[in-house]
Formats: structure tokens, C-alpha cells, sequence
């Protein structure tokens, strides 16, 4: 086989995808005829059988014989998946030993579970003799009793590796010995399912760390405990650390500290961590962990953890994403990042005011903030934000909605902050509060009212000449026509364009579609360019 002949770059979509059944016995004729259908073409390449969730074990021979087939080609290789058993995997690799894969961009190993199983070895590494030419590979691995070994030329050679782990099987000895052969790593990517992985807390060779001098992001998903994470050295170039579903511990929020403040080019952190059953009381008198780099912080916790959340020190953090913390817990984090500019809160708030967890927010350069209120409105009145000017609340009670009016009022005449964009979800807002509002906007740009108790009151406010001067943008989603219908809508449109005011855009949209006239539609997509739609959620 000549590899180094040219291949296309790129085919039609029908032509670029092979599927194939490793228990077929007809697979390797069935490759033979797709690959001379792909006219030469770089293609993709499924081999799965067609139920993925388990395996008997395997006549050996077809799978034995598809290798073979598709190795003939295997310089138009550009992705290449395998679903198969332990034993199935072994027989189809050594059957296409060694292969050349010049345009390999993605591979991808998924081993099966076999009923009944066959053997089991956890430390055993299956070779895998791919010899590639390229110089990026993306690789995902969900292995099972079996680990992997590739060439050093094809180690070398990814970029970017996705491991899916098991509970017990997958030791950190093991791990390391992979990732050791991988110098060029940009991306890695470890993720258990439904039980978590325990392999950064097993024990590794005294003093044992792999470095990865290339690695940009790293990402654990669902590993609750990495406390031996410090077994990977990747402090002069990592620039993105994401962790979901883990548990906010004292070892892990210490090995966090003693590893972020390290990292020089750091500017992402992701942490969205659970509590543990049964937690003791959190020590007190953490020290604080300085980001010196980061511009974005996102980290998810409870009133419970929010102590280990609230060390971060964030100086140059302009990006900030909170669940799930108090007020207070907020306020602190915020005196943190004295230069962030767009906050993104999930708030807790508790329904007896005067409580320890309460605090106003206070920034004097924040412009942008979105928050999902889970409780309550109250406090909103004391934040001191001068600088707002992106303002969007929200909440989950669409059939009792917090009334918005007074504490945006008194947020507004403490504040004085120039917004141009209001955005509510879930709220009441047909009381003389939010009306005293409307004439405050003066440099409100865009209003979003969804699922809000909006009144003919709040419109026939919107109309007067000094009221939002200067929006452009109406955004209402209503539940029917019985506090408001078209013709209001129309009325005010009329209104403003009399007194000169800037024409609007946007949308109105009737979950209920009684009452709405087509007349009414017509009048205001026509002539004054609001899309009306009905029916369901918008």
C-alpha cells in the first residue's frame, strides 16, 4: 500500500461514513465495497455491533478479517471508532499490526462488557501498533479491565485524549504510565459514570509526577476525590481547569490551593463542586488562594461550602458564574474581584430576612448581572451597583411571581445606574412600584417582560412622552389576554410614535391564543414591525 498517496480532503456526506458490525460475517466484503464507493475519499469509520450496552464473546474471525479489509485502506482513515468487546478489541488490533494512518484525526476505543465475562486484567495494556504521520490526534478511550499502549511515534502524537473511567478497575499507576508517553497532551479529559472513579486517590510510586509541559485544559467530570492530582505536573502551561461533581473536601479544596496559584497562564477555573454526606463542621481560618490570572471564575456549591468558595481571591477576574451561595458568601467574592464586569448568580435567599447569609452585593465597576432568584426579591433594594447596565432577574415561581416594583425602585434611586437593558422572568410587575420605575429609565434600550403580571397601567405608562425615551427593543411573553390584549399593545406604539420616540422591534407573545385578533397581528407586523406569535412557551 502506497501512504503517501494523495487523498481528497473531503467528500459528499453519504460517502464519507462507514458503518460496521465486527459480528457481521459479511463485514469485511461489505468494507471492501464501501471503501471502492468512497471513490478514494477520506472516510469515517464506525465498527459496532448493534447493541452497545454488552457483548458475548465473540466469533473472532469476522472482526479478525474487517481489520484486515479496512487496513488496506487505512491511509484514507480520518476518524476511527470501535465498539467491541475486550476480546474483540485484541484480535481486531493484532489482526492490522502495524498500520500506517497518515490522516488519522480522531480514534476512539470503547470495550463492552461481555455476558458471561472472559477474563479480567487490570493491569494488562493492550498494544495498539498504529504508526500515524500527522501530528495531532484526538483520542477517547472507555476502557474496562484493560489498559492501552500505543506506539511512542502515535503517543507523541495526541493532542488531545478523553478517558473514561471506571470505578475499580482503572488504578492511578496505570493512568500515569499512559499519559507519560503523551508529551505533546493540549487537551485531557477524565470522566466516571455513574459511580465515581476513585483513581486519584490511590496510591502512586513515591515521588512519581508526569509532567505535561503542552497542557492547556484539563477537565474532571464526576471524579469526587483528586487529591492526588499533584501526580500530573502541568503548572507552566495550563490555562483552563474544569471540575464538575466533585466534593467540596478539605484535601480537595487543598490540593486546589496548593496547584492554582502555580499556574502562570491560568485564566479559566470551573468548579462546581457537591457537599459530602455527613460533612463535619468546615475548619475555620482557611488561608486565602490567590487566581492572579484568571479572568473567569465559575463555582457551584451550597451554603454548606461556600467557605471553601469564598478563599478565592480573583484580582484580574472579569467573568464571574456563583450557584448556589449566599448573599453574603457573594458580597465577599465580589470585594474580591475588584475588576469583574458581568456577574452570573444563581442565588440562594433565605425566606426569613436577618439571617447571618445575607448581604447586599456591592461593586462599583460591574456592568452586567443575571440573577435567578430561588427565593426572594428581598435585598435587591440594597445592592449598590452604580455602574449597571445590564440587569436580568429571575425566578421559578410563574404561578405566584415575587413582586419586583418597590425594591427596583429603591434599587434605582440609591443607584442611579445608567441601564439600558431590563430583563425579568417570573415576576410581578402591575403594581405602582414598577409604574413609579418606567419614568427612572431614561436610557433603557431593551425590556424583556416574560411570564410577568404585566397591567394596561404599565403600558399606558410606557406611552407618556417622558418615559423610555430612548427604547428600541419590547420583548413580552403573557399567558393570555386578560390583563392586556393587541389593541393595548397597539395604543402604545401609537403613543410613541406620536410624541417621536425611537420605533420599536421585538416580540409579543399569547401562550393562551383566545382573544388574539388576526386583525390586531396584522396591524402590528405591518405597520409598526413587532413579530406576534401564540401558543406554548415562547
Amino acid at each position: 500500500m502506497d501512504t503517501g498517496s494523495a487523498v481528497p480532503p473531503a467528500s459528499p456526506a453519504s460517502r464519507n461514513s462507514i458503518a460496521l458490525d465486527p459480528a457481521d460475517p459479511d463485514a469485511a466484503a461489505k468494507a471492501i465495497g464501501l471503501l471502492a464507493a468512497s471513490e478514494g475519499y477520506l472516510v469515517d469509520i464506525i465498527v459496532a455491533p448493534g447493541d452497545t450496552q454488552y457483548a458475548t464473546v465473540p466469533d473472532l474471525d469476522p472482526i479478525g478479517e474487517l481489520a484486515e479489509a479496512l487496513q488496506q485502506a487505512s491511509d484514507r482513515w480520518k476518524t476511527l471508532r470501535i465498539i467491541t468487546s475486550v476480546e474483540g478489541a485484541m484480535w481486531f488490533f493484532q489482526s492490522c499490526a502495524p498500520t500506517v494512518v497518515p490522516n488519522l484525526e480522531e480514534f476512539s476505543l470503547e470495550l463492552l462488557p461481555t455476558t458471561p465475562p472472559f477474563f479480567f486484567s487490570s493491569t494488562y495494556a493492550m498494544p495498539i501498533l498504529f504508526h500515524p504521520t500527522s501530528n495531532s490526534i484526538a483520542v477517547h478511550l472507555a476502557l474496562r479491565t484493560h489498559w492501552v499502549k500505543f506506539p511512542s511515534l502515535f503517543s507523541s502524537a495526541i493532542t488531545s485524549l478523553s478517558l473514561d473511567l471506571r470505578p475499580e478497575e482503572h488504578k492511578l499507576t496505570q493512568l500515569l504510565d499512559l499519559l507519560e508517553l503523551c508529551p505533546n497532551l493540549r487537551h485531557l479529559t477524565m470522566k466516571a459514570g455513574c459511580n465515581s472513579s476513585r483513581v486519584f486517590e490511590d496510591p502512586a510510586p513515591p515521588d512519581r509526577i508526569v509532567s505535561l509541559p503542552r497542557l492547556i485544559t484539563i477537565v474532571l467530570d464526576n471524579l469526587r476525590h483528586f487529591s492526588r492530582l499533584n501526580c500530573l505536573n502541568f503548572s507552566s502551561s495550563l490555562q483552563e481547569l474544569v471540575a464538575y461533581d466533585f466534593i467540596w473536601s478539605l484535601s480537595n479544596f487543598t490540593t486546589l490551593a496548593a496547584t492554582l496559584p502555580h499556574c502562570p497562564l491560568l485564566l479559566t477555573v470551573t468548579l462546581r463542586g457537591r457537599d459530602e454526606k455527613n460533612t463535619s463542621a468546615l475548619p475555620v481560618g482557611l488561608e486565602p488562594v490567590p487566581l492572579p490570572h484568571a479572568i473567569k471564575f465559575d463555582a457551584e456549591g451550597t451554603l454548606k461550602s461556600e467557605a471553601f468558595i469564598e478563599r478565592f481571591h480573583l484580582p484580574f477576574v472579569q467573568d464571574l458564574r456563583l450557584t448556589g451561595l449566599s448573599s453574603r458568601a457573594v458580597s465577599l467574592l465580589l470585594e474580591n474581584a475588584p475588576l469583574v464586569e458581568s456577574v452570573e448568580l444563581v442565588l440562594f435567599s433565605p425566606k426569613i430576612s436577618g439571617t447571618a447569609s445575607e448581604a447586599p452585593l456591592i461593586h462599583s465597576s460591574l456592568t452586567s448581572l443575571t440573577a435567578h432568584v430561588m427565593d426572594t426579591v428581598r435585598g435587591i433594594g440594597e445592592w449598590e451597583l452604580p455602574a449597571l447596565q445590564y440587569l436580568s432577574l429571575s425566578t421559578n415561581r410563574t404561578r405566584a411571581p415575587p413582586s419586583i416594583g418597590s425594591v427596583l425602585y429603591a434599587f434605582l434611586s440609591a443607584n442611579r445606574s445608567p441601564l439600558r437593558v431590563l430583563h425579568f422572568y417570573a415576576m410581578e410587575v402591575s403594581g405602582q412600584g414598577f409604574i413609579s420605575c418606567l419614568g427612572m429609565l431614561r436610557q433603557l434600550e431593551e425590556m424583556r417582560l416574560i411570564e410577568c403580571r404585566v397591567t394596561k397601567e404599565v403600558l399606558v405608562q410606557m406611552s407618556k412622552s417622558n418615559t423610555l425615551p430612548v427604547l428600541r427593543r419590547l420583548y413580552l411573553v403573557l399567558r393570555d389576554t386578560r390583563s392586556i390584549c393587541l389593541n393595548d399593545i397597539i395604543q402604545l406604539l401609537r403613543s410613541r410614535k406620536k410624541s417621536g420616540k425611537p420605533p420599536l422591534s421585538g416580540v409579543v407573545h399569547f401562550v393562551d391564543s383566545r382573544g388574539v385578533a388576526r386583525k390586531d397581528i396584522d396591524v402590528l407586523t405591518k405597520s409598526f414591525g413587532l413579530d406576534v406569535t401564540t401558543g406554548g412557551l415562547a
